[in-house]
């Protein structure tokens, strides 16, 4: 059986281990009535969940130092919050980056902060194939799930499924 907020493995448990959401059990005719209240319930915890966290990109800035590239600085900047989270569409970041020429993939490691913990996952995604800038977006997924994109709001390519707990 799987929780009804983050999707996560819930078999045998009274409480979800991944969002603390509480296992209910409907018995007899009153099943698909108790199922339907639940749903809304989920949904709302979900929420709740969602709106108190905060995605960061981790970017790397370089400049040229005679006729080679140095690493100039290392920062985290925002990608999305909560709320833009739960709006359901492609949030893309303003920030652009000229693209590299490869066919392999490219590495890109986020933040994902919020209760006061903070998760920090790196997911590789196909280099896309496109001839101007590149910008980092994010769409949520279903449950308490999101994939990075790379590219543009017209042509991308997407990472694998991310947890967000």
């Amino acid at each position: 059986m799987d929780c009804m907020v983050c999707g996560h493995d819930i078999s045998g448990r009274g409480r979800c281990p991944v969002c603390h959401f509480t296992v209910y059990h409907g018995m007899g005719k009153e099943t698909e009535k108790i199922k339907k209240r639940i749903e809304s319930l989920a949904q709302n915890y979900r929420t709740k969940l969602l709106q108190n966290l905060e995605i960061c990109l981790h970017r790397c800035i370089y400049a040229m130092e005679e006729g080679n590239l140095k690493l100039e600085k290392e920062e985290w900047v925002s990608l999305i919050h909560g709320n833009e989270i739960l709006e359901g569409k492609d949030k893309w970041m303003q920030i652009r980056s000229a693209r590299q020429r490869t066919d392999k993939s490219v590495a890109i490691k986020i933040k994902i902060k919020g209760y006061g913990r903070e998760k920090i996952e790196e997911v590789e995604i196909k280099a896309p194939k496109i001839l101007g800038y590149w910008k980092i977006g994010v769409r949520m997924e279903e449950k308490c799930s999101i994939r990075i994109l790379l590219g543009c709001a017209e042509e991308y390519e997407s990472s694998e499924k991310i947890d967000l707990f």
